[in-house]
């Protein structure tokens, strides 16, 4: 192991840990972004895990001209063991995590910092955040408002409240309750650690705008997106069997591992649960309740979009079939059915905004041959149709592509307006 940069003299406030694999093209623009914040008494601790790209070399030279600068280079052991050391290795009363691709922007420490130091018992801030492409254009912003220590409870069983760069924990808690992140979720390893301490410690989410979070093909959201998806699933179904319901394991995990060949047997058991879930969920106070509603939103709305892109035009030909009562009913309606009055118009049209390019390509599918659909031998799908109305065609699924790109496009113009 190699290290770079001095680690004499008083310890520094906050530690910003960046770990870094193979992240040549941004970290440059990152580094930059934690070296102009306002706030000026932190160490950034750089932990190179074993890169092959010039990676190493960009964060040397920042490194020479920058004391505060500390770096690690070793083999590669991972994203989460990387995190557990940069834990171990921080020399700061707080600890704020950076991915070498995202941006901080320069209030970011010195606001987190003084909400931490007003609030010793919270564990835990992160903020809200713009959604910037490879080319740093804003493509969205990520703001959930969470009220309470009980509704960032609520929120995180279902989803995480914030990105991961913007995380900002206080140390002392950390390891006192032995708080680490778990190799077994090495693509959702944020989502099961900002459960885990919100069981025992406050945690909040700031409104201010601190970072930016980059989205790009190299990304764990895109490169490892069926990983994630079941690892999720997974952290959801133990959070739900420990809060709310009993549940049989693999109810979510196995809609998504069973890839096009999901049965219906597996999407009734995941139907029924969730609908049983809602019942408990609209049962809680009604500040806690906006906090529940957003995030089983959130998760299915992911499960959904995860679908539909990752497992192509099958799994899109069987969805329509199943979820729609044999092609009478479209797959917004049927969203809309299982999230009665719930959400907002804003929440709304991104599920239906999904449900339109879901339905286009189970359009253009139905122009051609009808194929069977997957089915087991349960008696709940005794009866019920295996094959896709044929009969639509090539303008009608234009029309849906042409609708699906209007509403990106006024999506877009919303969140630009937005103050």
């Amino acid at each position: 192991m190699a290290a770079v940069g001095a680690s004499s003299g008083a310890a520094p406030e906050v530690t910003v840990l960046m770990p870094v694999f193979n992240g040549e093209r941004f970290i440059g623009e990152a580094i930059q972004s934690i070296l102009g914040q306002t706030f000026a008494d932190f160490e950034l601790l750089v932990i190179n895990d074993g890169s092959t790209d010039g990676s190493l070399s960009v964060v040397e030279e920042y490194a020479a001209h920058d004391r505060r600068i500390r770096v690690v280079s070793r083999e590669n052991r991972g994203l989460v063991a990387t995190l557990n050391e940069g834990i171990d290795l921080a020399r700061g009363a707080y600890l704020a995590r950076m991915d070498c691709d995202d941006i901080s922007f320069p209030m970011r420490l010195q606001r987190q910092r003084d909400f931490m130091h007003a609030h010793p018992e919270c564990v835990l801030c992160g903020s809200s955040s713009l959604i910037i492409n490879p080319d740093g254009r804003v493509i969205k912003k990520w703001n959930v408002p969470i009220p309470d220590w009980t509704s960032f409870y609520i929120f995180s069983c279902f989803s995480t409240p914030f990105v991961h760069s913007s995380a900002f924990l206080n140390l002392d808690l950390l390891r006192g309750g032995d708080f680490y992140y778990d190799r077994q979720y090495s693509c959702a390893e944020d989502f099961d650690l900002w459960r885990r301490l919100s069981a025992h410690h406050p945690c909040a989410v700031l409104d201010d705008f601190l970072v930016a979070w980059r989205d790009h093909r190299h990304g764990v959201c895109r490169s490892r997106r069926d990983e994630q998806m079941e690892q999720i699933a997974r952290i959801v179904e133990k959070n739900i069997d420990s809060e709310w319901l009993d549940v049989s394991p693999g109810v979510y995990f196995d809609l998504v591992r069973q890839g096009h060949e999901v049965t219906a047997g597996t999407l009734d058991k995941a139907v029924r649960m969730s609908n049983e879930l809602i019942a408990v969920l609209e049962r809680l106070p009604e500040k806690n309740r906006r906090a529940a509603r957003l995030a089983f939103y959130i998760f299915l709305n992911r499960m959904v979009v995860q679908l539909a892109y990752a497992h192509g035009l099958d799994k899109a030909r069987f969805f329509h079939g199943r979820l729609s009562h044999k092609g009478r009913l479209g797959l917004r309606s049927w969203c809309l059915m299982i999230f009665p009055r719930w959400f907002p118009d804003s929440l709304v049209f991104r599920l239906e905004a999904a449900a339109v390019f879901f339905y286009h390509r189970v359009l253009a599918l139905r122009a051609r041959a009808g194929s069977r659909l997957v089915s087991d031998e349960s008696p709940d799908s005794a009866g019920d149709g295996r094959r896709v109305a044929q009969g639509a065609s090539g303008f009608e699924a234009q029309q849906f592509h042409e609708q699906a790109r209007q509403r990106a496009q006024q999506r877009q113009r919303r969140i630009m307006q937005r103050p």
